[in-house]
């Protein structure tokens, strides 16, 4: 199975280089970082850039849509290395809306500027496992996962079983498992009747 590490183009597209099972994790990060990160692995230093407070943090994020991605956004802007995880051919909110003329989400590269991404087969045993590895990645400053999907398969018990130090954020919406955003926080509390006038409305 081939994995593919971009820069902050949509999953999917052919970006970067086809990199195998067995390669080290360290490796397919490092050699994939962008251009001013390679530089301070250098020492020399962006004079355009300079460390954020989180540098040397390293922070793998299984998302989609707003939550997630806006926090893993903030988290590369303060200077850790973001690493998302998609399935091949993008995630489920890399078309999404507004789109340039071309079909490439406005959206989508707003919300992951400055991020690795990394596309995998998650429907097989081997790439579920590969992103296993990744987030429990011995060394200092790893061990990190934001999610705001939480597949079964990522649960912090059984990750927590190969790294103990283990960070997971976990953003959830509601109790039961369904959304909590706008669209449906607003509708369930009534709020678009009060503010709205007499025909549907969604805000």
């Amino acid at each position: 199975m081939g994995v593919r590490v971009t820069g902050t183009e949509p999953p999917g597209q052919e970006v970067g280089d086809r990199l195998e099972l067995g390669r080290d994790l360290g490796d397919v990060v490092d050699a994939h970082g962008p251009p001013q990160a390679r530089e301070r692995g250098n020492g020399k230093v962006n004079a355009m850039s300079s460390p954020g407070v989180l540098a040397g943090m390293q922070i793998v994020e299984v998302s989609a849509f707003v939550a997630a991605p806006f926090a893993g956004m903030i988290l590369a802007q303060l200077g850790a290395e973001l690493i998302r995880v998609d399935p091949v051919g993008g995630g489920i909110d890399h078309h999404r809306w507004p789109v340039t003329p071309d079909g490439k989400s406005l959206y989508w590269a707003g919300l992951n500027k400055g991020k690795h991404s990394m596309a995998v087969d998650v429907r097989s045993e081997e790439g579920r496992d590969l992103i296993r590895r990744l987030v429990t990645a011995p060394g200092e400053n790893r061990g990190i996962v934001i999610t705001n999907l939480a597949p079964r398969w990522l649960d912090y018990e059984s990750l927590r079983e190969l790294r103990p130090d283990l960070i997971m954020v976990a953003l959830s919406g509601n109790p039961d498992g369904s959304a909590a955003v706008d669209y449906t926080v607003n509708a369930a509390t009534g709020y678009p009747e009060v503010t709205g006038g007499d025909g549907p409305v969604n805000h």
